[in-house]
Order: structure tokens, then sequence, then C-alpha cells
């Protein structure tokens, strides 16, 4: 979270986070650390965190979720949005379709580049 705020151009204030959980596994260290990033995002980010969609979310997220959701502010727990996968409209209720990758329904074309992160890190 604190490298996206440096990374914030001039005026951006907030941050909306999509995460995808597709062919993601939920052993017990992806269960904990989903519970870790429901709590630290609503301790500590609660004002730059806009929203959150959480897409592909399986039954197991879903009753994490239902546990976490009462420790924290309400504010907070109106942030967060879990989706099954094919809700265009969570989508579009969070970002414009320009501003969208189009894995999330939107005309952005955006491929995450690991390497090409690293190397912009290494210059900061």
């Amino acid at each position: 979270m604190e490298k996206c705020s440096k990374r914030m151009p001039d005026g951006v204030y907030n941050i909306t986070w999509i995460i995808d959980l597709k062919d993601s596994s939920l052993s017990m260290s992806v269960v904990k650390s989903m519970k870790d990033m429901f709590v630290q995002l609503g301790d500590y980010y609660t004002e730059t965190m806009a929203r959150c969609v959480v897409t592909n979310v399986g039954f197991t997220l879903n009753l994490i979720w239902s546990f976490v959701k009462p420790f924290l502010a309400q504010e907070t727990v109106d942030k967060f949005n879990l989706v099954k996968g094919g809700d265009k409209e969570a989508f579009y209720s969070v970002a414009e379709k320009a501003l969208l990758p189009k894995e999330f329904f939107g005309d952005l074309a955006y491929t995450f580049n690991f390497e090409e992160l690293v190397k912009d890190e290494e210059n900061e």
C-alpha cells in the first residue's frame, strides 16, 4: 500500500483495489493473508482505500469475511465488495469502464509485468 501511495499522481488520494482469486488455492497461508489484508486495510488505510473488490470468491473466503466483518468499522466494511466473478456491475460501481482492465469487463489493455515492477522499485 505504501508503494502504491508513492506512485499516485498529484491530486490522487484514493486507491481502488481489485483482488482476483481465480486459480488460487485456499491454503491456510492464503486464508491468513486474506484475513490480515481485510484487517490491515481497514485499520491502517481507511482514508487511502477508496474501494476493494475481491473477485472469484469462494465459500471459504465468504466465511472468513463474515467472521472478520464485525470487528471492522462500518465505513470500512462498506468499502469491500466480494463477488463471484461475472458481476460486471460490481466492477462498474468502483471504476469507469475505461479504467478497468479487460479481464474485469473494462477497456484497458494492461499486462502485469513483475520484472518491470522490480526494476522500477530498484530505481526508487
